[in-house]
């Protein structure tokens, strides 16, 4: 896989309150998954939870403590 994209439409994709779901449909045909808490208000840093890749050529599914992405 080397992209993906994700629809505002997809009922799986979520925010509620400081916690966020979303899924891409990548480019080998399989989902991956992002799941985890926004930090601050301005929302420019994630803590993300866990990844979960199924479908397509790989099936992977992770715990991932304090990794943090930040808005650049």
């Amino acid at each position: 896989m080397t992209s993906g994209t994700t629809s505002a439409s997809d009922p799986q994709d979520n925010i509620g309150g400081d916690v966020f779901s979303v899924n891409f449909a990548m480019d080998d045909g399989s989902t991956w998954q992002m799941f985890g808490f926004m930090e601050d208000t301005g929302s420019t840093k994630l803590l993300l939870q866990g990844i979960q890749i199924s479908g397509g050529s790989c099936v992977y599914a992770s715990v991932l403590p304090n990794v943090e992405l930040v808005k650049q």
